[in-house]
């Protein structure tokens, strides 16, 4: 599994079925809520998890994961406005994985996707659809996930001069057209 042997944090734990579940699997997990009346009913179904409260509009946690999971965190397509990508760039390390597990049809799904896709700290996003008739007959659910980007210079991005001084961008005394 993805998350056997891996750092796992999960955002909106709930009631802490996903990080029991990582746990089980093997995981070292952080499971975070905004939530301070749900944590300890995190902490009595997920015993081995840790447990902290998290805010996605200020987050503080300064560490990163190979694994970053949310599941039912789309209600709106406040998603964005509320830190959720931000939360889940700054908590994922180069590499590392994000996974959202999202209800076909909700809002604000589009607009994650697509800020992901521009994102240049993060690889093209997947949204694979599946049903899971075991637990809720007839209700689909998509899968989204993501591998948060190396931190790669883009030479559009990167200090010119710098890129002169290496000898990956030519002299040029600025004319157009001037053969280099």
């Amino acid at each position: 599994p993805i998350v056997r042997g891996k750092r796992v944090v999960e955002l909106g734990s709930g009631v802490g079925l996903v990080a029991r579940v990582c746990c089980d699997l093997g995981a070292v997990v952080l499971a975070t809520d905004a939530e301070e009346r749900l944590l300890d009913v995190v902490r009595a179904n997920a015993p081995a998890a840790q447990v902290k409260r998290l805010d996605w509009a200020t987050p503080d946690l300064s560490d990163t994961f190979d694994v970053v999971l949310g599941a039912d965190l789309i209600y709106s397509s406040g998603a964005m406005a509320s830190g959720l990508l931000e939360t889940c760039t700054s908590l994922c390390r180069s590499g590392g994985r994000l996974l959202l597990c999202v209800p076909a049809g909700r809002h604000g799904l589009d607009e994650l996707v697509n800020a992901i896709n521009q994102d240049a700290r993060w690889g093209a996003a997947a949204v694979e659809r599946f049903c899971a008739n075991d637990v809720a007959e007839g209700h689909a659910f998509l899968l989204v996930g993501a591998t948060r980007s190396e931190p790669v210079p883009h030479p559009v991005r990167a200090d010119a001069l710098a890129l002169r001084r290496s000898g990956q961008l030519p002299a040029s005394s600025g004319f157009c057209g001037e053969p280099s």
